[in-house]
């Protein structure tokens, strides 16, 4: 049973997955407001451990 959220901020949704692309691992994690659903990505080098919004 879903629930349907109330306002902004209320349930939020997410996911990490990565996959390679030219020889080299990318990893991205996303965050959604599933009222919004306004979303935020961000790539996670991990050659230089470094995060990018």
């Amino acid at each position: 049973m879903s629930e349907e959220p109330r306002g902004p901020g209320d349930i939020y949704a997410s996911d990490f997955t990565y996959l390679k692309y030219r020889g080299k691992w990318l990893y991205v994690a996303t965050v959604l407001d599933t009222y919004t659903r306004d979303s935020w990505c961000i790539d996670i080098d991990n050659t230089s451990d470094t995060a990018r919004h």
